[in-house]
């Protein structure tokens, strides 16, 4: 995915609805249906409960930039979603779950930016040199008819293949939770 995107559109502004929405559905929304879904089904394991919480608290991966990618969606937008998502997830992290659950959990923000950075920069940066490396020696034209349409695929199985990749967050143990 990130072989064919355009970098620029990244850092642009013009999606500020889009944007909005995205992140008061992951903050106002999944949060507190997560936490009653766990309520209801996990009433007696609190950390299953938890579990699902932090599931709801961090709601985008790499793998969203690659679906949006697939459908032909606005990837750039999705980059950016991904960046927000994670950084406001792992900082807002902390204050749901001592409000909801009632217990502290550490979030090792560092972590966080070095799962981040390798988890978005770290390839928007390898494909932005991809592309221009074949724009250079194949030109414009040829690389969007013939490189460009096989990258996502390639993007995606690559993205599949990383099952040891974490998502950042919060760590958690039986002393500091629950």
């Amino acid at each position: 995915m990130m072989v064919t995107l355009k970098v620029r559109q990244v850092f642009q502004g013009g999606d500020v609805k889009a944007q909005a929405l995205a992140q008061t559905v992951n903050f106002a929304v999944i949060p507190f249906l997560a936490w009653g879904i766990g309520q209801v089904f996990f009433a007696q394991r609190p950390f299953m409960a938890l579990g699902l919480l932090l599931a709801g608290l961090l709601p985008t991966s790499g793998m969203t930039i690659s679906w949006t990618g697939f459908a032909k969606g606005n990837v750039a937008a999705a980059v950016k979603m991904t960046v927000i998502g994670l950084v406001v997830g792992s900082l807002a992290t902390p204050l749901y779950v001592r409000a909801l659950m009632g217990t502290a959990i550490e979030v090792d923000m560092a972590a966080v930016f070095l799962q981040i950075g390798i988890i978005v920069f770290l390839p928007m940066a390898l494909g932005y040199v991809t592309q221009r490396l074949l724009v250079r020696k194949y030109g414009q034209e040829t690389f969007q008819k013939r490189f460009g349409p096989r990258f996502p695929p390639s993007g995606f199985l690559a993205s599949c293949s990383w099952p040891w990749r974490s998502r950042p967050g919060p760590s958690c143990s039986p002393r500091k939770c629950c």
